[in-house]
Order: structure tokens, then sequence, then C-alpha cells
């Protein structure tokens, strides 16, 4: 290793504890947090109100006071749900649908770590981990400073830092996802890819999007070493929306629209009790209200990058192209995802950011022939 590539790891490696400090001074700690907190002791606690009171009791312990009031009082959705355990558990449903996640917090809290501290060291290990696949992967196309120069930027531009603040699974299913894509794409281990993407799945409900697209890219495509027989597509993709749809009916979820009606017109604490009628006119009205999210800067980036990466290999390359390919299906999840829930928020989309990212480096390495 010459003493370059040494000076780029250290580098590198400065700026993965900085995503890791800021993280630590920075936490978010938004109401997701306290869900996931009530979800992890309602798995030996089944009295709602013991629940919720051992809920609250931690994260008052947990958190600054000012982060407290804002958590309890910040709006009378959460003054709500602070004050009526009742309240308190019909939210958890919309929690419980992650148990991978949920799982490994409890695993923490039976070692003895504070649950609230661990939902924001998962980000920072995750989106660390997250930032080093991206480096290695790069590392197959680029040598030298090229590899370190392109994964700072890719995960600086994807917004990994704020990621890193949330306490959320976002950034540990970016991680499945992307180890399960890296496996797929770069090392033709489909077993592996499988596991991972089983993972993501109970981690994440709506990566069932992109898991059913990829079953039916690999179906189709034209690349041989990633086609799978008819049998074997079939079977993939029962076999997730099986496992969807049972996550969904164990630890009954609510509805898509119900979700979406309580998210964006209706925060009624009362959800379980509250029926929300489907209006079309309503649904496209969110959606539209929705669109100039697209104009945003970090989403502009990489649509803009979606966009060179035909524009540099040329759309008539598609068929044999698999970034192209990649590219296109990303896209493709995108707009469903936010046609399902149209807010663009950089947590749910940094996956698809990384993704479109990488694609467009290895189609630029194949355009100026610098790849390894």
């Amino acid at each position: 290793m010459s003493k370059y590539n040494i000076i780029y790891i250290v580098l590198y490696a400065c700026s993965l504890a900085m995503i890791g400090y800021y993280a630590v001074n920075r936490p978010a700690y938004q109401w997701d947090m306290v869900a996931y907190v009530g979800c992890v002791l309602s798995y030996e606690e089944h009295d709602k109100n013991v629940v919720h009171e051992k809920t609250y009791n931690l994260v008052k312990k947990s958190v600054s006071p000012y982060k407290f009031d804002i958590l309890t009082e910040g709006c009378k959705y959460r003054a709500d749900v602070y004050k009526n355990p009742g309240y308190f558990d019909q939210q958890l449903n919309m929690y419980k649908i992650k148990p991978l996640y949920i799982f490994i917090l409890y695993l923490c809290h039976k070692s003895g770590l504070n649950i609230v501290h661990s939902t924001l060291w998962l980000s920072i290990i995750s989106s660390v981990l997250v930032s080093l696949l991206v480096l290695i992967w790069l590392s197959n196309y680029y040598r030298g400073i090229y590899s370190f120069i392109f994964a700072f930027l890719l995960i600086g531009a994807a917004n990994i830092y704020n990621v890193t603040c949330e306490s959320t699974p976002d950034a540990f299913s970016a991680l499945l996802i992307l180890s399960g894509l890296f496996f797929l794409f770069e090392k033709n281990r489909k077993g592996i890819y499988y596991v991972f993407m089983f993972l993501a799945l109970l981690t994440r409900p709506d990566n069932i999007i992109l898991i059913v697209l990829l079953e039916l890219y690999m179906r189709f495509t034209p690349i041989s070493e990633l086609k799978v027989g008819i049998i074997e597509a079939i079977i993939s993709v029962l076999f997730f929306v099986f496992v969807y749809f049972f996550v969904n009916s164990y630890y009954h979820a609510y509805g898509w629209w119900k979700f979406f009606a309580h998210s964006f017109f209706l925060e009624d604490p009362n959800i379980a009790n509250s029926v929300y009628k489907f209006s079309l006119t309503a649904y496209l009205g969110r959606v539209i209200q929705g669109l100039p999210q697209f104009a945003r800067q970090t989403q502009s980036v990489f649509i803009l990058l979606a966009f060179l990466s035909f524009l540099l290999a040329g759309l008539k390359s598609i068929k044999e192209n698999l970034h192209l390919q990649i590219t296109a299906l990303v896209l493709v999840v995108i707009i469903i995802r936010f046609m399902l829930y149209p807010i663009m928020v950089d947590r749910h989309f940094m996956v698809y950011y990384l993704l479109l990212g990488v694609m467009f480096f290895e189609v630029l390495s194949e355009k100026l022939d610098t790849g390894s």
C-alpha cells in the first residue's frame, strides 16, 4: 500500500468520524424515537399504561428538558398521545411492522444499553458502514484518490450526515439494501442478496417496492449473469409478498389510506377508531402539492446524475448496460414511492440517491476508461 493510499484512508476515516461526532452532538430524537422505545418495552410488558409510563420516563431521562417538551407538547397530537396511554398504544402499530429494527433495539436493551441512545448509535454505525461500502464499491472502478473523492462527494450529497442523526431504521435499511445489491451486481452472489433483501423487508416494509421490481428485472433482464428462471422469480416474488402481508397482518398495521390520511390530513391520536374515507381529489391534491419537492437541492442533484448517466452512455445502450437499467429501475421506485407517500424526506430516499450516484460513477468510469 502506497503512502498516498494511507493518507486517503486516514482522510476518509476522519470524514466518517465527523459523521459520528455530528450525530452525537446533534441528535434529532424526533417523535418516532418515542414510538420505537414503546415498541421495545412492549416486548415484555403488555399493560399499555405501564408501557406508556416507562416509555416517557425513559425518554425524559435520556433527552434534554427542551427536547422532552417538544416531544410531549410540541403540538396537540403529541400532547394528546403523551396524556393518554390508549392513544399512545394505537400509534405503536405503525412502528411494530419493522420487527428486525425493533428486535435489535430490544437486544441492546437486554444488554443494559439505553434504548433511546441505541436508536442513535444504530444509525451512526449503519451510516459509517454505508459510507465504507460506497467506498469499496467505487474502488472496483477507480484507483487511488478518485474512489475516495467520489465516495466522499456521494455520501455528502445524499445528506448522510442528517440521516445519521435520526432515530429511525433508515440508515440500517440502506445498509442492508446496498449490501445485498453489492453482492448481486459485483459478486453475483444471489443467495446472499436474497438474505439481505429479506432482512431489509423486515426493517422497512416499503422496501417491498424495490424488492419486487428487482425480482421482475432479474427475470426479464438480457444480462445472463443476473437472469433468473420463471419458477425462481415467481417463488421469490410470492415469498417476499407473503412476508410483507404476514408482518402487516400480525402487527395489525393500518391500511395505506388510513396511514396516508393520518399523516397528511388529520393527525388523529385515536387512529384505530377513526374512519378515513378515500378521496381521489384529496389524494391527487396532496400529490400535486408535493411535486415541487423534486426541485429541492438533494433531489435535483441525483435526478441530474441519472440524466447524465443516460447522456454519457447513450439511451440506446440501455439494453445491454446494467448501470442504466438499474438507474431506470431506481427512478421508477422513487416515483412509485412518492405516489404512495408524497413527501421527499431524505432519510426515506437516501438509499435510492446512493444507488443513482454509484451507477453514475460506474457509467463515468466506463466512459473515461479509468476503471481498474
